[in-house]
């Protein structure tokens, strides 16, 4: 197998990463500026912008003919973000919240993957099947909005650091550059990870699917780690743990949706499906972590972690 191959990988994610980036920055500052709270911008902007590098190469493969990719890349994406970047993030710096603060989004976040396991059951997502995901994912935002307008003010919860990092009214066309630069280079990131992540698959003899959940998934996972990180490190709760959670329901019902609404795809691969159903249940046991608990120690993140590493062991042994 070529080393050129690796490389494009590698450079690829490199490029999805700054890419990110820039675009969650340009977003993030547009939406400073509109005077919206830091949870609804983790809930939603920066989920959407880290979320970017998944729907760019989940987009590429669809359009490719490659759809298992694009499946195993949001599976995987979603189980390294519940498992590895919560867990890496409250082992840096326990996440303290309010009890039932995300109970509306831990609920999105299991009715987003059970919609999800059951069109693995059937066998596939259809274009009509594909707008009513997008549609609901517009109202989960619209929702979203209207709780938080409703809760409090949008510019009182604003961290300090928050407002150093995004001056109270950032010029617009600073921040529409770097998100326009942001998707430009996302798109081309996602070209070469998918090309290289086919090339790696048929060098290795294995499946687009174990190549997605592993390889792809952990490269477009490095936007939400870099995210929850620095914001738990910096005492951010609502944008660390919002961030995973955004990403979360992005990932299924955005990213897949659009997809289908592009190119209707089958899920065939029964490591696919397998996956889907251990992201299931990861879902539910993290929601059910975040309701009866007010913290996320260290001790819990470990946990998360040697999780996502036990699955994956055991999942490349099985492949």
């Amino acid at each position: 197998m070529p080393l050129i191959s690796w490389l494009e990988i590698a450079g690829g994610i490199a490029l999805l990463f700054a890419a990110g980036e820039a675009f969650v920055r340009g977003a993030v500052g547009l939406a400073r500026r509109a005077g919206v709270s830091s949870l609804l911008i983790g809930l939603t902007v920066v989920a959407l912008g880290t979320s970017s590098p998944e729907f760019f190469v989940s987009l590429e493969a669809v359009l490719g003919g490659k759809a298992q990719i694009a499946i195993a890349t949001v599976t995987g994406s979603n189980l390294i973000d519940l498992t590895l970047v919560l867990g890496i993030a409250s082992m840096f710096a326990p996440l303290v919240f309010s009890r039932g603060r995300f109970a509306f989004e831990s609920a999105a976040v299991v009715g987003s993957a059970t919609i999800l396991a059951m069109l693995a059951l059937v066998g596939g997502i259809g274009r009509v099947v594909g707008i009513a995901m997008v549609l609901l994912i517009a109202a989960y935002v619209a929702a979203s909005y209207l709780r938080d307008r409703r809760g409090r003010g949008a510019r009182e919860d604003w961290p300090a650091e928050e407002c150093e990092e995004f001056a109270p009214f950032p010029p617009v066309w600073p921040a529409i550059g770097l998100a326009a630069a942001g998707l430009g280079g996302l798109v081309l990131g996602a070209h070469f990870v998918v090309t290289g992540a086919e090339h790696v698959a048929v060098g290795l003899g294995a499946s687009q699917t174990v190549v997605g959940l592993t390889i792809v998934a952990a490269g477009s996972s490095l936007p939400e780690l870099a995210t929850s990180l620095a914001a738990a490190v910096r005492g951010h709760t609502d944008v660390a743990i919002g961030n995973v959670l955004g990403s979360c329901i992005f990932n299924v019902l955005w990213i897949l949706g659009l997809c289908a609404i592009v190119r209707p795809f089958a899920i065939e691969s029964p490591l696919a499906k397998e996956a889907i159903f251990v992201m299931l249940g990861t879902s539910i046991v993290v929601s059910i972590l975040l309701l009866v608990r007010v913290r996320v120690g260290r001790f819990a993140g470990a946990v998360l972690s040697l999780a996502y590493a036990t699955y994956v062991v055991v999942f490349v042994r099985a492949s």
